[in-house]
């Protein structure tokens, strides 16, 4: 399972979301030279009041990456993550976990304490969004060798999000049962009288009968949103997993070996194949 550490958050522009001010005392340095721990453990950590382990979890290399240098260029790279391999899903709840539980000990006009402004909700919804997509992006290049610079984590510029498709509902074909025949005398036809005897009956066994329809079954396409807010508005909450692709990012190669600098896409990934 791929978690990643939280970063110190600096004010995004256009948010007006608070910054939780609690996470600055779960961070690794802004040189990101030291180990990772797991968010979890640092989160329940912290709520103990107790202190970090001296020894780090191991660190498990993201899946479903793909970085690409940009050509021309020795420390600009280009960075596709599939966020059901990595799990962005589950780390995008821990953040918005977070950030909602330092919400609620702000006070806002017209609402009692512990209540966060139904209309804050979208805006901490796409700002847990960019800041798990901005980590991942961060974790994918310590992961994979490259050392990203401190103004890389401004600096870096998401052109897509990507939601995974619906799943397809298959139509379920439609079964009908064969009636029973009966075949009764001349006399019974004229007669109203229940003691007309029913004669000659045929009575065929019911079966069940497949009727074929065409099943309209239409490729299920990824959904692609230009930027994290029209991907909340499309539908994402955190503890969805969505994918993205993010320009601009600088670092530099802390070796020339990159046999294992980038892992398979999962089949139907919104990653090509290369």
């Amino acid at each position: 399972v791929a978690f990643f550490a939280v970063a110190t958050i600096a004010p995004v522009e256009g948010f007006v979301a608070r910054i939780p001010q609690r996470w600055a005392t779960t961070t690794t340095t802004s040189s990101r030279d030291t180990p990772l721990y797991s968010i979890l453990d640092e989160i329940e950590a912290a709520e103990k009041g107790e202190q970090e382990s001296e020894t780090p979890a191991p660190v498990t290399r993201i899946m479903g990456c793909r970085i690409n240098q940009v050509k021309g260029s020795l420390t600009e790279w280009e960075v596709e993550i599939d966020g059901s391999e990595a799990e962005l899903g589950s780390f995008s709840k821990v953040i918005y976990q977070k950030i909602l539980s330092d919400a609620k000990k702000e006070k806002y006009v017209g609402f009692k304490i512990g209540t966060v402004p139904p209309y804050l909700l979208p805006v901490y919804k796409a700002y847990a969004m960019e800041e798990c997509a901005r980590e991942a992006t961060l974790e994918a290049l310590e992961q994979h060798d490259i050392r990203p610079f401190e103004s890389s984590r401004e600096e870096m510029k998401f052109e897509q999000f990507w939601l995974e498709p619906a799943p397809v509902k298959k139509q379920k074909k439609k079964k009908r049962r064969k009636k029973k025949k009966r075949t009764y005398d001349d006399d019974e036809e004229e007669s109203s009288t229940p003691q007309s005897k029913v004669i000659d009956v045929v009575v065929e066994k019911p079966e069940d009968e497949e009727v074929e329809e065409e099943e309209k079954q239409e490729e299920p396409q990824w959904r692609l949103f230009a930027n994290e807010k029209d991907a909340v508005d499309g539908g994402w909450s955190p503890g969805k997993t969505f994918s993205f692709r993010v320009v601009g990012v600088r670092g530099q190669m802390k070796s020339t070996n990159t046999d294992d600098a980038k892992a398979l896409s999962r089949p139907n990934s919104f990653i090509p194949s290369s």
